[in-house]
């Protein structure tokens, strides 16, 4: 397999070369360098179609999508894998495919890392029937979601796996969640599910701050740290201050931009 990794078409074996020296020696350039390559080898099998489907998978695997660990805080999490590689017995530098995983073993490892998150829709979450028994996902899918309301009440985040056969994309559904609350603070939060879902399958794409954080809280929750706040207030820093200003009702502080009463997220 150390073969796949010479003798490439030029534009694809420099930025391959320079991604390996970055990977050895460290770079502030790790993002667009990953970006070069990942377009690179995308144009050789499609565009130009002087690698085959099989050796652009290896190089994505290898340098690309190698598992990678999402930064949540307290702890580490894995991406959710749609494939099953594994390193190779005389190479563990190298992985190779060894199989698919099914819709069924996707969506249960899906579900229940929303629930670690709090993230998990309030009226249901559901797989779509078409992944009932053991069906697999096909090899080469990739994942995506929409968020909106629905045609009766409620919003609804809709999971979709997406791939080609015989050149043309194929979209089928994996999975729905559904809120019957219709407030906007509802859909901003669904929309915080479906970024959840995105960096569940795609993370090793982002950098994620170990200290910045996206906050969902409940009307209680918003209620209680307001009160506790308040009640300090004049020990508050100036941040602090604006942290207090967003949480309050409206006309009960100069205007702050934010969210109003109600759930809220920060």
């Amino acid at each position: 397999m150390k073969g796949y990794e010479h003798g490439l078409p030029e534009y694809l074996q420099h930025d391959l070369d320079a991604y390996k020296e970055a990977l050895e020696h460290g770079s502030d350039l790790m993002d667009c360098l990953w970006g070069e390559l990942y377009g690179s080898i995308n144009a050789a099998q499609i565009d130009d179609r002087a690698i085959t489907p099989e050796h652009a998978d290896y190089l994505r695997r290898k340098y690309l999508f190698s598992p990678k660990r999402i930064n949540k805080g307290e702890g580490n999490m894995e991406t959710i894998e749609l494939e099953r590689w594994e390193p190779k017995p005389d190479d563990p530098c190298c992985v190779h495919f060894v199989g698919l995983r099914t819709g069924q073993e996707v969506f249960n490892e899906l579900k229940e890392r929303l629930e670690q998150l709090g993230l998990l829709p309030d009226e249901y979450f559901l797989m779509d029937v078409e992944w009932n028994h053991g069906k697999e996902i096909p090899k080469g899918s990739d994942i995506f979601c929409t968020c909106d309301y629905g045609s009766s009440e409620g919003v609804y985040l809709d999971i979709y796996l997406k791939w080609h056969e015989d050149g043309k994309p194929v979209i089928q559904s994996l999975a729905t969640g559904k809120t019957l609350d219709e407030s906007v603070i509802a859909l901003d939060r669904m929309f915080l599910v479906a970024s959840a879902v995105t960096k569940a399958f795609h993370g090793y794409g982002y950098d994620i701050d170990g200290n910045d954080r996206i906050v969902y809280l409940s009307h209680e929750e918003t209620q209680e740290l307001t009160d506790i706040l308040t009640k300090h207030e004049e020990e508050l820093t100036e941040q602090m201050r604006k942290l207090l200003n967003r949480l309050r009702p409206e006309g009960v502080q100069e205007q702050t931009p934010g969210l109003a009463q109600g759930d809220m997220s920060l």
